[in-house]
């Protein structure tokens, strides 16, 4: 057992929400593996889809824009470029 504080049940509450709605996976895992990963993807560039449609908004936003905004917003924060690298996954400027 690991222990966590407030944020963290938050957290796994949200992940379990978009790991199609089950609060039990049947292989038992929290996170995803990568057959699971293109249908999250696609759930969540479908609902980008309907949030703009709602709002009147004719921009189409994808996930990956997401990671953009994410190291963007890093990037603002103060977060160096080696460590935004590293948060990134990159390996290589």
């Amino acid at each position: 057992m690991v222990p966590v504080d407030s944020f963290v049940c938050e957290l796994v509450q949200r992940l379990r929400f978009f790991r199609f709605l089950d609060p039990q996976p049947a292989d038992g895992r929290l996170l995803a593996g990568p057959p699971a990963k293109t249908t999250l993807l696609r759930r969540l560039r479908d609902y980008l889809h309907q949030v703009c449609h709602s709002l009147g908004l004719s921009t189409r936003i994808v996930p990956h824009q997401l990671r953009h905004t994410y190291a963007t917003e890093m990037l603002r924060a103060g977060v160096t470029f080696p460590a935004l690298m590293k948060l990134l996954g990159h390996t290589s400027a």
